[in-house]
């Protein structure tokens, strides 16, 4: 009878273990219901695993993208069926933070010992190169090109004032990533993704005879709303 009675016991929960890490709830979206601790954990698994040449995510080898994707999502529970979407949503999130990380190293002098001298010293000849230099200039005038636009518009529009309208556009986007973060945070409905194209148009006032400020003739696009 005793032996029944500790068979029993410990059939009862006696060796089950309680998978204690945190649950992530994919958002339907390009993220989770937890943002802020999920996107620390992916900080923290730069800073623990850097040992790859990438100036930018997607240079990274699918080497290192697969390694950091299993650390991060080792610290985390999913629901059932979710991973495929957050493997997704994490490389979104992954590709923003790692960018952010270089930014601020590389504009606000922030500490990078977390990242090995030899891949260091190779950022900082990619950062001086022309290559680099001629990229971000398009990336600040020239956001749109992917979508068939052009910043062309007959001389109408100055360098200076299209990079001080992308600063505006930039700062509204952050505002609406903020406020979608805050929506999911509190359990909300997130809304469709950020467009930044979309936040441009409607802050240059939409389309008149079929061109934009900042992109001149651009073909219609059904819009994918602000959030």
């Amino acid at each position: 009878m005793m032996f029944v009675w500790l068979t029993l016991l410990l059939g009862r929960g006696g060796d089950r273990t309680t998978d204690t890490r945190l649950l992530l709830i994919w958002d339907g979206h390009d993220c989770w219901d937890q943002v802020k601790k999920g996107t620390t954990e992916i900080t923290n698994v730069f800073k623990e695993h850097y040992k790859w040449y990438a100036p930018l995510f997607r240079h990274a080898p699918d080497e290192a993208i697969d390694f950091w994707w299993e650390e991060w999502r080792k610290r985390f529970r999913f629901r059932r069926g979710d991973e495929a979407n957050m493997r997704k949503a994490w490389e979104s999130r992954a590709a923003k933070r790692h960018q952010g990380l270089m930014h601020n190293i590389r504009e606000n002098g922030a500490l990078h010992d977390w990242i090995p001298d030899d891949i260091f010293a190779r950022y900082e000849a990619f950062w001086r190169s022309p290559e680099y230099q001629t990229m971000r200039r398009a990336n600040k005038t020239n956001r749109a090109s992917s979508a068939g636009g052009s910043l062309h518009t007959g001389g109408s529009i100055t360098y200076p004032a299209t990079a001080k309208k992308m600063e505006a556009v930039k700062a509204k986007v952050k505002r609406l990533e903020d406020e979608r973060d805050a929506r999911i945070a509190a359990g909300l409905p997130p809304g469709p993704p950020i467009d930044e194209d979309e936040v441009w148009d409607r802050m240059a006032g939409g389309r008149k005879k079929g061109r934009i400020y900042g992109k001149g003739k651009v073909p219609k696009r059904p819009g994918r709303g602000l959030g």
